[in-house]
């Protein structure tokens, strides 16, 4: 969930956007994970298995999910299906490396903003933000 901040004399001085990453293999999304960090107003979670996600988006909604296309406890497509019944227009990415004729055929329907390969670049990682910067939120922000 977005947080907006405020200085100590009550002005507006940004948002804070929280990204949930989930995966099984830390290690290897470790580069993204440090390129998000390096955002002064993104916050970055963490869940290495799906039930563990939904269990962080039940408990705050996350303003975006990136997450691997097959996890630990189940595929990614249905974890983003699952997510949609926490809040129908929670934003996800998965990762993979699917060509991309069967990648919108396999997410037609669920809201999928992306498909970042397994290891992107910085200014894939950028261009991400920047879209998720211009997006309405999931939940409404105060």
């Amino acid at each position: 969930m977005a947080l907006v901040f405020y200085d100590l004399t009550h002005e507006y001085i940004g948002t804070m956007y929280t990204i949930l990453l989930v995966g099984q293999n830390r290690e290897a999304l470790s580069f993204l994970e440090n390129t998000l960090k390096l955002e002064r107003d993104i916050r970055v979670a963490w869940a290495e298995s799906g039930d563990s996600a939904m269990k962080k988006a039940s408990e705050s909604v996350p303003d975006l999910v990136i997450l691997d296309y097959n996890l630990q406890d189940m595929p990614g497509l249905e974890l983003i299906q699952r997510l949609m019944t926490v809040n129908a227009f929670i934003n996800t990415v998965v990762i993979g490396s699917q060509p991309d004729k069967v990648f919108h055929e396999e997410t037609e329907g669920l809201g999928v903003l992306a498909q970042l390969p397994p290891n992107p670049s910085k200014e894939t990682i950028q261009n991400l933000l920047v879209q998720l910067r211009k997006m309405p939120p999931s939940v409404p922000r105060p």
